[in-house]
């Protein structure tokens, strides 16, 4: 689930030409998500619980993360003529 919402900002990085910006913020999702994950499931040892901490982090990286950074984007579409 999380994927597609970070798959809107991704277009949306990739509609302004900033490419770095989408990959930057994808490895930094990705790597938080592992962390998170390993460190749950090493402290807690239940698997269930490790994917709800890492699903939950991707969600919060997303929204402080993407959501604020998008903002700095024109939202127009410029269709051509």
């Amino acid at each position: 689930m999380t994927e597609a919402f970070s798959d809107v900002f991704q277009g949306q990085f990739q509609k302004q030409g900033n490419l770095a910006g989408a990959g930057k913020t994808m490895m930094w999702r990705e790597a938080i998500f592992m962390l998170v994950y390993s460190i749950t499931l090493w402290i807690s040892s239940n698997l269930i619980i490790a994917c709800f901490f890492a699903v939950g982090s991707a969600m919060i990286w997303i929204i402080l993360f993407d959501g604020r950074y998008i903002k700095k984007y024109d939202r127009t579409i410029s269709y051509p003529k």
